[in-house]
């Protein structure tokens, strides 16, 4: 062994807001603390297009009389990141998203799950797998009302 402790770092992700039935909002949480830079509004594209995306990842063709079945597990991912996921900039398109960025703070960067951290990207996973079952307006959404405190409290200062 080189001597190095193993760290066990989770990653959470949060519903922080809903609006209606296609909009979900979430932030993500490392060890608890909220985590700079992930407020991001999630769009449902409407029941037909998330079957299609699903199916993407099958690769289904049909050529002359053969179907042709091949895996693409990375297709559903890049398609729901492209087609689902935005950042919430710093001014909000609604008062629950001016609400959430008082809250949160604003993110300006879009997610790139090729660089984020593999325990992240399993966290964007699970968001998936709960976004397209129609799972994630399951939740008990607290309402916004306060600061959240963590890393990006700026009157905590950054830990």
């Amino acid at each position: 062994m080189l001597g190095l402790k193993k760290k066990k770092s989770k990653y959470d992700a949060e519903v922080v807001g809903v609006g209606g039935r296609k909009v979900a909002y979430i932030i993500f949480r490392l060890d608890g603390e909220v985590i700079p830079d992930s407020l991001f509004r999630l769009t449902h594209p409407g029941n037909i297009r998330a079957r299609d995306m699903i199916a993407s990842a099958f690769g289904a063709n049909k050529e002359e009389d053969d179907i042709n079945f091949s895996i693409q597990p990375g297709t559903k991912i890049m398609n729901f990141f492209s087609e689902c996921v935005k950042p919430v900039r710093i001014t909000g398109v609604t008062p629950l998203e001016d609400d959430l960025i008082n809250k949160y703070g604003a993110n300006n960067e879009d997610p790139d799950p090729d660089s984020m951290p593999p325990k992240l990207f399993d966290a964007w996973e699970k968001v998936q797998a709960l976004f397209f079952g129609g799972d994630l307006w399951d939740f008990d959404v607290p309402p916004v009302t306060e600061k959240a405190v963590g890393k990006s409290d700026p009157e905590k200062g950054s830990k």
